[in-house]
């Protein structure tokens, strides 16, 4: 009886009806290998475009995925200071040296020491508020922000302990630089920008305040533009910079490159954060 079933026939058949079978079998292994054979009723489908893979996005936007990490601030301070130990640096404001956390107070800029906070602290870049204040968290905050009298809270201290997007963007090494604490505490919430006239209210620092507004040295103005820059595409949604600010940040950046120690810094951060500032890169 006839199969009904297809049968896989190749342009050869014929030729090879009565040729020795080792033949009929090698060209048959041809056949196959070049895909020559066909069903014997069915016409061939129309072919379908193989799968493709989408492209991987180029550009400085590819890599902002922000701490992709469980590191948080008080981590992040830690994992910094290793980074740091072993050499001498300087503090982002004033530019006064210390080495494995000990300030060199000789020819630092600051008068009149004795602060309670001339300390070295790790200085927010973009200040905690900046990308604190548009979450919800923060502004009415959360169920579980109660204190011990039964108070609710909201604010940092609420976003701290609900909000895990706070907490990597609060421990973001990238953002973390290192400060004496009295000029931390004097920069605050303050914008930067450009302010006409030389107010150095701490010594001889260039550290100029004018209101709601501070003017950090021009050695360290592209260091805390890459700051900026890569906070505000690793965080979107939160406005950390606007169209009005952002040309300024630009400039500094590209006025003031990357040494090579903030390219190592930034390696060094890569290996233990799991990202990288591509405005470094």
């Amino acid at each position: 009886m006839r199969s009904n079933h297809t049968r896989p026939i190749c342009s050869r058949d014929r030729a090879l009806h009565t040729a020795p079978r080792w033949m009929i079998v090698g060209a048959a292994l041809a056949c196959v290998s070049q895909m020559s054979c066909r069903p014997a009723t069915a016409q061939d489908p129309p072919s379908e475009p193989a799968a493709t893979k989408a492209p991987a996005a180029v550009g400085k936007q590819s890599a902002f995925e922000g701490n992709p990490s469980k590191i948080d601030f008080s981590r992040g301070k830690k994992h910094l200071r290793g980074m740091y130990r072993g050499a001498r640096h300087e503090t982002v404001y004033a530019g006064c040296s210390f080495r494995d956390w000990t300030l060199d107070w000789t020819g630092c800029c600051i008068a009149n020491r004795g602060h309670v906070r001339d300390r070295l602290e790790w200085e927010h870049v973009v200040p905690a508020a900046a990308f604190g204040r548009p979450l919800l968290v923060w502004k009415k905050g959360h169920a579980k922000c109660v204190n011990s009298r039964g108070k609710t809270y909201r604010g940092r201290r609420c976003a701290k302990k609900t909000s895990e997007r706070f907490r990597r963007m609060e421990g973001d090494m990238h953002n973390l630089l290192p400060s004496i604490g009295r000029l931390n505490q004097a920069r605050g919430h303050r914008a930067m920008g450009l302010i006409t006239g030389e107010r150095r209210p701490h010594g001889t620092c260039d550290f100029e305040l004018d209101g709601p507004m501070v003017e950090p040295r021009p050695a360290v103005r592209g260091d805390i533009a890459r700051a900026y820059l890569y906070m505000h595409d690793a965080y979107p949604g939160l406005g950390i910079l606007t169209e009005a600010t952002r040309p300024m940040w630009s400039r500094w950046h590209a006025e003031d490159p990357p040494s090579a120690w903030e390219k190592k810094r930034n390696e060094l951060i890569s290996a233990e954060q799991g990202n990288g500032n591509p405005y470094i890169q």
